[in-house]
């Protein structure tokens, strides 16, 4: 699986919440949001989401609409799974290791780990 940048996910959050975008759009919220871009790194960086997969494009009219290729949620899920088996050898046990051994996880944090995993374990009848 191709990754995404920190600047290409910020892209894609914006069409997952815009569900479609033009350039022209993507340039408003990232203004709106008080990040300024030239229309030609937006384009530029659809063009690059779109050679890795990410976005899809449709013509319309003289210009291009983009949308996400995937749910955000799928996305995201490929995303971690690509992390874990580059940087952990395929270990979800040795990541979640990694993430308590942080002292930024708070106990709140913990305790919805905590509540996932157990309601995780009722489903599968463990």
């Amino acid at each position: 699986m191709k990754t995404l940048t920190v600047v290409e996910l910020e892209f894609m959050r914006k069409l997952w919440k815009l569900g479609e975008a033009s350039p022209e759009e993507m340039k408003k919220s990232f203004g709106d949001s008080g990040k300024v871009l030239t229309g030609g790194t937006i384009r530029k960086m659809l063009g690059i989401l779109l050679d890795k997969g990410f976005v899809e494009r449709k013509k319309e009219g003289r210009a291009y609409r983009y949308r996400p290729a995937a749910p955000a949620e799928k996305t995201k899920s490929e995303l971690v799974k690509d992390i874990i088996n580059r940087a952990y050898d395929g270990s979800l046990a040795h990541m979640f290791a990694s993430f308590l051994g942080n002292e930024k996880v708070s106990p709140d944090d913990l305790d919805k780990i905590a509540v996932m995993i157990e309601r995780h374990r009722k489903e599968r009848g463990r």
